[in-house]
């Protein structure tokens, strides 16, 4: 057969594939719709949300700009570590990242809130993926996917052009290399610098990850043990290497990495020991309030607009709430969810050391966490739905009546379900209440072969059954 010919018959059979998978299956259309529909809403780009440009996303926008056509920033420094803007030194992931969008598309408000929007996709489309290989169930991936994509938090996180939004994604890619390395059980060189270049892009996105990188770092030590020392050395060594450049700059620069910290910390007016310890320890507990962020946001208008909505959804936190118990109770000796349990308490607390309260640039990774505790939560949920009378319900709801078939003779025989069916008769005829068995043991006539299912020359099965004519009772 020509190549053509070969190739023109294989793609209608793909495709014809795929359209029955989707037909057959009702709800795999549906979770794709559900996650095409989030797709559409957080690439959706609109101006006025929020109004304006703040200075911060003017600033680096700026910077970006003029390391896309000079290499330099804007106060002339060839390919900078740091980004001055006006008393602060911005983090150079985004800047670089956004430099390089700029190269294409030149420069430009939205383009630069749209590379925000498709980083906070990627980290709802990944949280998906994380929450189908943790639950192994596509349901639970697919309520992710549209809870994420639908917290208020994290799409205002996407339209702002600023370096905290590549924070949830570096932290759910994270979290999902740790989890293939547990699960899987291979503790290699490969994983281990996987691991040490995503805390190392952590602390390079934002200034309070510059504390926040290494406490993930350090949480690590959950996974020590027999086997795993070398892998979370090896993890450690590639993170501690990353840093270099950090410590040559601050050294190059005294007071500029930490011009931000001390305009913001709570170590002022004399706090400081056992008061201070006090202090950022209620600052942790009014951080990660569900009330406040069921109800309210951050109280920066360029942030959260105000408009009587929280942050957060209130039953996000709740799932999140009864996943910390079962995973208490049935998951304690699970190394990845007592990395997931610290790092979710240490995600608060750069943030508590500041003075400023329910800051959700700082606290960006905050909803990441929460949806990931959600996980156990929702399994049983989706569990207990499939077992329960909604699922009956569904089920009959979506059910496809299958239209008739004729059935077609291959090589002259009769087909095997034709044959199969036929003796379905003849057992069901066997039976004592059966209405058509008194005139087919009386009458003593064997059945008519039917054209369209016994071909010539062959009789119905039941007709080479010997003594048809008196039947015995099943």
């Amino acid at each position: 057969m020509p190549q053509g010919t070969a190739t023109f018959g294989f793609r209608p059979r793909l495709y014809d594939r795929a359209v029955r998978l989707i037909v057959e299956r009702p709800l795999l259309l549906l979770g794709l719709g559900l996650i095409l529909a989030v797709c559409t809403f957080e690439l959706w780009i609109d101006p006025s949300n929020p109004p304006g440009y703040h200075r911060d996303e003017a600033s680096i926008s700026f910077n970006a700009y003029s390391i896309s056509t000079s290499l330099r920033d804007e106060d002339g420094n060839r390919l900078p570590l740091f980004f001055r803007s006006f008393s602060d030194y911005k983090s150079p992931l985004y800047p670089y990242m956004l430099a390089a969008v700029f190269r294409i598309t030149g420069p430009s408000g939205e383009v630069a809130r749209g590379l925000s929007a498709l980083l906070v996709l990627a980290s709802v489309l990944l949280l998906g993926l994380l929450a189908k290989r943790v639950t192994g169930d596509g349901a639970v991936a697919v309520v992710v996917v549209v809870l994420a994509g639908l917290t208020p938090w994290l799409f205002e996180l996407g339209r702002l052009a600023i370096e905290a939004s590549t924070q949830p994604f570096i932290v759910v890619a994270l979290l999902l290399v740790l989890y293939r390395t547990w699960r899987l059980q291979r503790w290699r060189l490969a994983e281990a610098v996987a691991a040490g270049v995503l805390l190392g892009l952590l602390t390079y996105s934002y200034t309070g990850s510059r504390l926040l990188g290494p406490l993930l770092a350090l949480a690590l030590l959950v996974f020590a043990g027999h086997g795993r020392w070398r892998w979370l050395l090896a993890a450690w060594a590639t993170f501690v290497a990353l840093l270099v450049p950090i410590g040559v700059y601050g050294l190059r620069h005294p007071g500029a990495l930490s011009a931000r910290y001390r305009e913001t910390t709570i170590a002022r007016n004399g706090l400081s020991g056992p008061r201070l310890v006090v202090q950022a320890v209620s600052n942790w507990l009014h951080d990660v309030n569900p009330l406040h962020w069921a109800t309210s946001g951050d109280p920066a208008p360029y942030i959260h607009v105000g408009g009587g909505y929280g942050s957060l959804f209130g039953s996000v936190f709740a799932l999140a709430l009864v996943g910390i118990v079962l995973i208490l109770l049935r998951y304690r000796h699970d190394l990845w969810w007592r990395y997931v349990l610290i790092g979710a308490l240490l995600v608060p607390v750069p943030a508590a050391l500041t003075v400023d309260r329910y800051n959700a640039i700082r606290l960006a990774a905050l909803p990441v966490f929460v949806l990931v505790l959600s996980f156990p939560a929702l399994r049983e949920i989706v569990a207990a739905v499939r077992r329960g009378w909604a699922a009956r319900v569904l089920a009959a709801v979506l059910e496809r009546p299958r239209p008739a078939r004729p059935l077609r003779r291959r090589g002259g025989a009769a087909p095997r379900a034709a044959v199969r069916e036929r003796e379905d008769d003849l057992h069901r005829l066997r039976r004592p209440g059966c209405p058509d068995r008194g005139a087919l043991a009386g009458g003593g006539a064997e059945t008519a072969p039917r054209p369209h299912l016994d071909p010539p020359g062959r009789r119905h099965p039941s007709a080479r059954i010997d003594g048809l004519r008196t039947l015995p009772a099943v």
